[in-house]
């Protein structure tokens, strides 16, 4: 065999070699995302009655829907990490997707309830 042909034929065997490993190695380090389904209608329609019952004037209102958003996603970006999840709305999904919703929303109402007790 020719030093050309040797060195070529280690090369190509170091680089199948270090593949696998690398594909045995990060695949189940990473897992797949699992894929989650959220009703992000119902917990909007909750919200809505929810700002409607309380004796607001429009400005106070519009801190409310502010700090409502801002905690909804905190609480859909922190489940989205801790659970390595994609959350897609229910309907995109015609199902077999867990239902997160009241999950979400229940994790929503304690940012909301906690940050309001801060103040």
């Amino acid at each position: 065999m020719t030093p050309l042909r040797t060195i070529t034929l280690s090369v190509t065997l170091s680089l199948f070699i270090s593949t696998a490993v690398t594909l045995l190695v990060i695949g189940p380090l990473n897992p797949a995302p699992s894929l989650v389904q959220m009703d992000m209608n119902a917990t909007l329609t909750a919200f809505e009655k929810d700002i409607q019952q309380r004796d607001l004037n429009p400005a106070q209102q519009k801190g409310h829907i502010a700090r409502f958003t801002a905690a909804l996603d905190t609480v859909l970006r922190t489940y989205s990490h801790d659970n390595n999840a994609v959350i897609v709305v229910s309907p995109a999904i015609i199902g077999g997707a867990p239902d997160i919703t009241r999950t979400i929303s229940q994790e929503t109402v304690n940012v909301l309830t906690n940050k309001e007790n801060k103040q």
